[in-house]
């Protein structure tokens, strides 16, 4: 309101050198106020606050990966540690919606392992039991993007128009979950975070692993993602790191028990039946977990031709009749003896049901061949080293006893 006759602007650091945290910008409608010892006070000023304010970022960054190390202890399940870790960024971030990604580098996917709160494109509230579904390819949508350049993208103001152009650009796939949709909340900032680990390296490139991203977003007119609320993050990304490795431990290692566990009831179940085939399609559906499943037979007239003998979960009209001479891969596993796991979409036996990923069996006693093939339909599969040579030892055990 009044004419102002002096201005003074500086510098909110602790020296020359350090970072720049701020300005203070000093306003008087006195023209005399300003002098040198004045702006010498005033410089003392600066530092002094440059000092609290660093000490407090500092002490919000501890109290944080204090709140996450003791949130990974008190619990023996890995999914219960996401959950609480979530909650600990929320509130010190203060971000309406905070979102962990992990990535499966089996599949080559992102999926969400916790979150206070995703929504679908339609801005509906995706149940918590539907998260592992929320998946990003790598590339694919903001999500995947980060994840392919291993970079933290921060976005003010995000349906300021020029802004989302430049984002749109940067996308090389776009993505089916709406990244910006919360109910009837818009989104008007972004922060995703990488986690990964730093290897060896390789052709004077450090190779990165990476483990998944974090995503907070703000909503209404909540102030922007400071720098120093960055930092934060990518310190935690430490211990996120950890918490992932050992949930892919944890994982690993109950896959195996249940796999074991299955094929021991299942060979116990093939040497009480006199009719071995039902017990054994339902048990290989057991140990490898999917809900569908058929056993193939070579036609004792016909040598090159496999027919369906038993399916479960299927229909006969979506059994084809298979020719191995037009079928490599199904001459493959009975030359080799071995199991394959087909993912790709050109090694897939044509079925008229969707499905993502296919693993065939085959069981070769002295006078048949039969192929169990266990279909795959809301994820692609994978094993680990372990699996397979669980499934290995289950092949033979059933052909010895077939």
């Amino acid at each position: 309101k009044n004419n102002l006759q002096s201005q003074l602007i500086l510098p909110l650091q602790k020296d020359m050198d350090s970072e720049l945290l701020g300005l203070i910008n000093i306003c008087s409608t006195d023209n005399n106020v300003i002098n040198s010892t004045g702006i010498e006070a005033y410089l003392l000023f600066t530092k002094l606050s440059a000092f609290v304010i660093n000490n407090a970022n500092k002490n919000t960054e501890r109290m944080i990966l204090h709140e996450m190390f003791t949130a990974m202890s008190v619990s023996d399940k890995v999914e219960e540690s996401f959950d609480k870790i979530i909650e600990v960024i929320k509130k010190h971030i203060q971000a309406d919606y905070c979102s962990i990604f992990i990535y499966d580098k089996d599949i080559n996917e992102l999926y969400c392992i916790a979150s206070t709160g995703l929504y679908d494109n339609e801005g509906k509230r995706i149940e918590k039991s539907n998260y592992f579904n929320c998946r990003y390819k790598i590339g694919e949508g903001l999500t995947g993007h980060i994840a392919k350049k291993l970079e933290i993208v921060r976005i003010h103001n995000y349906y300021d128009y020029e802004e989302l152009k430049l984002i749109d650009e940067k996308l090389s796939v776009k993505c089916k979950f709406n990244e910006f949709s919360y109910s009837e909340k818009k989104v008007n900032h972004f922060l995703g975070i990488p986690f990964y680990k730093e290897g060896n390296m390789i052709n004077g490139v450090k190779k990165k692993r990476l483990y998944g991203i974090i995503r907070l977003v703000k909503t209404g007119d909540h102030p922007v993602f400071f720098t120093f609320e960055e930092k934060i993050l990518q310190s935690t990304a430490i211990a996120l790191a950890l918490l992932v490795q050992n949930y892919f431990l944890q994982k690993a290692e109950e896959s195996k028990r249940k796999m074991i566990s299955a094929m021991q009831d299942t060979i116990s179940a093939i040497n009480r039946e006199s009719d071995i085939m039902v017990p054994l399609l339902k048990g290989t559906m057991s140990i490898l977990e999917s809900s569908i499943g058929c056993i193939y037979k070579l036609d004792n007239k016909n040598k090159s031709i496999l027919i369906a003998e038993l399916f479960e979960g299927l229909d006969q009209k979506d059994l084809p009749i298979f020719n191995l001479n037009e079928a490599p891969i199904l001459r493959e596993v009975i030359q080799t003896k071995k199991h394959y796991l087909c993912n790709k979409e050109s090694d897939k036996l044509k079925f008229n049901i969707q499905n993502e990923s296919q693993i065939l069996i085959p069981l070769i006693p002295k006078d048949d061949i039969y192929i169990a093939i266990i279909l795959f339909t809301s994820k692609k599969k994978a094993l680990s080293k372990d699996e397979d040579e669980i499934l290995l030892y289950f092949i033979n055990q059933v052909s010895a006893i077939i």
